[in-house]
């Protein structure tokens, strides 16, 4: 990824005045995004961590779990962490209220979290 918006540049750069040649600018810009985006990932590597299904009957972060309200609706969720979270997916941060609500609890449990201006009762059916 570095090299072709590197290529990009030297050739611009040849192109003649760097203050007012737009296309090195743009390309300069696109090298300093690209190398951003890249330290960024590479941060995210270095501190990544592997969780492991541990086989345990308690809820922990890789966790998919079936909750029911008391209304009896019921809903899974997989916990993670805050950067694989997506709500929309059924992914939630165990830094979430309800995440970290669930974090520890076992089957049978009910679970009291408190959600915008209410509160909502699970009780945990289930856990993957």
């Amino acid at each position: 990824m570095r090299e072709p918006i590197r290529k990009k540049e030297r050739e611009r750069r040849a192109l003649g005045d760097l203050s007012e040649n737009a296309a090195y600018q743009t390309a300069k810009q696109q090298l300093q995004r690209a190398l951003t985006r890249i330290i960024t990932l590479e941060d995210k590597i270095a501190r990544a961590i592997i969780i492991q299904k541990h086989g345990g009957t308690d809820i922990q972060i890789g966790s998919t779990i079936t909750l029911v309200r008391d209304n009896g609706e019921s809903a899974t969720y997989i916990i993670l962490g805050v950067a694989e979270s997506n709500p929309s997916h059924g992914a939630i941060s165990h830094l979430s209220p309800l995440g970290a609500a669930l974090i520890g609890k076992q089957v049978g449990d009910r679970v009291e979290v408190g959600l915008a201006n209410n509160r909502c009762v699970y009780t945990v059916k289930n856990i993957d």
